[in-house]
């Protein structure tokens, strides 16, 4: 994530655009980017194969458009309220890959809107589902959908509190408040952090190797298929795919749930 001020000097109409300025950038995405603008709403260009730009359409745009509001109520056209975006790093297929785009609004709702599908790590070339919208569907969307509350369980149905999100191949995770860390989506490799290798559809917990809920975190990311934390105390913690090393545990074995990585 970046900060600071988006400049279009092509014509007047981008720069009336981002005149606001812009707070928030990620550009993880194989083939398309998003921008978090002053007055909290969310712009995206690039692919649109699977309606990652979130504009209700798969036109590929070379130029920013605004995310539409999909099932977000209110009175506006567009997704706003928005205080973190993220996007997928997707994969590619040889047609551009795919890709899905997140974004957490003010009062702790996530928004998803994209590709719901990824790579089967079986068939090469061909794709899955795997539920990295989290709305407990298998379609993909051309605008947001909020993300369902999952292993949660709240009144509203809906994940709540959440105050960052962080999306890697094709799964996400999402850090709550009260420093836990609820991940769905793409799970091949343990990158959920839940014991499993199954795809998620809603959020699942993601826990420690004592099967205990990973808490007092204040850092996420994910990456292609892991996923790292930091703790309140400086503790890294690691889980998911380490076919090259990428835990940094000092072994190339896969992790289902999250593991202490120690710095000596």
């Amino acid at each position: 994530m970046s900060r600071g001020r988006l400049k279009c000097a092509r014509r007047n109409q981008d720069k009336l655009k981002f005149s606001n300025g812009v707070q928030a950038c990620a550009c993880a995405g194989i083939s398309h980017s998003t921008a978090l603008d002053d007055n909290g709403y969310v712009w995206c260009w690039g692919y649109n194969n699977s309606g990652q730009l979130g504009n209700d359409s798969t036109t590929t745009s070379y130029d920013p458009v605004q995310v539409r509001k999909g099932e977000m109520t209110g009175a506006s056209t567009y997704l706003e309220g928005i205080v973190d975006v993220a996007v997928s790093c997707g994969y590619s297929l040889g047609d551009g890959g795919y890709g899905s785009s997140y974004a957490v609004d003010v009062n702790g709702h996530v928004w998803a809107w994209g590709s719901n599908y990824g790579m089967d790590p079986n068939y090469p070339y061909e794709t899955e589902v795997c539920g990295q919208l989290g709305n407990n569907s298998e379609t993909d969307s051309y605008t947001p959908v909020q993300v369902h509350d999952g292993e949660m369980c709240t009144d509203s149905g809906k994940l709540e509190d959440i105050i960052a999100v962080s999306a890697g191949d094709a799964h996400v995770l999402a850090l709550d408040k009260y420093g836990r860390v609820w991940a769905w989506g793409y799970g091949q490799y343990g990158q959920l952090g839940n014991g499993s290798t199954g795809n998620k559809e809603a959020p699942v917990r993601v826990k420690t190797i004592s099967k205990e809920g990973l808490q007092d975190i204040v850092f996420i990311d994910a990456g292609f298929n892991h996923s790292l934390a930091i703790d309140k105390y400086g503790q890294i913690w690691v889980w998911g795919r380490n076919y090259d090393g990428q835990l940094g545990l000092g072994h190339k074995d896969y992790r289902l749930y999250a593991e202490e990585m120690l710095l000596d």
